[in-house]
């Protein structure tokens, strides 16, 4: 388990998999299944350069309603925007925009920087042998899922810097297109919001 001493000074959690962050209990849960909206969070305060605890961050999320379930279908999007306004951090807040993620690079790139919070599916098709000499059958399911990431526009290189792009990063990692690696993620994204960092 992680001393909670060692929660002020984290600065950017990379991966809420990786231990020992993957550990740290929230609502029922822990960060590791449930974290990636209070990571982008504190990841946004990181590079605004304002001061954080993540532990403070993890108690606002279970004190505030902000964790669905428990945590077991993860955090509301609402509450990463609630805390960021608390801590004097001019947003907007666009829910349902899904609408708008032809734009997404666009915006990232006209802004400070931006939690994307989204919400899709993939199928997955497996080759099944069904019986021998018979041939094969193609069995196709579903992976479902969500994330969030906190992003911003790296003009020097031009392109985008994600962090917690993947629950195992260790470092954050550049795209040419945050909306291109959320397409790498699902085919069908049925839900999306942007907390924009003006």
């Amino acid at each position: 388990m992680i001393e909670m001493d060692m929660l002020e000074e984290l600065t950017y959690i990379y991966g809420q998999s990786n231990k020992p962050i993957d550990s740290i209990p929230l609502g029922k849960y822990t960060v590791g299944y449930a974290g990636c909206g209070p990571i982008a969070v504190h990841n946004t305060l990181c590079y605004l350069d304002v001061q954080t605890d993540f532990q403070e961050v993890i108690e606002y999320f279970e004190d505030n309603r902000g964790l669905v379930l428990g945590g077991l279908v993860g955090t509301r999007s609402k509450i990463c925007a609630k805390y960021l306004k608390s801590k004097d951090i001019e947003i907007d807040y666009i829910r349902h925009a899904w609408r708008y993620q032809k734009k997404l690079d666009e915006v990232v790139k006209s802004k400070r920087g931006v939690i994307v919070q989204y919400a899709g599916f993939s199928p997955i098709e497996r080759l099944e042998d069904e019986h021998e000499g018979e041939g094969s059958s193609i069995n196709t399911s579903f992976r479902i899922g969500g994330h969030y990431i906190a992003t911003r526009y790296n003009e020097v290189d031009d392109n985008f810097i994600m962090y917690n792009a993947y629950s195992n990063d260790t470092s954050e990692r550049m795209t040419d297109s945050v909306r291109d690696h959320i397409n790498s993620m699902y085919r069908f994204v049925f839900d999306m919001s942007y907390i924009l960092i003006i």
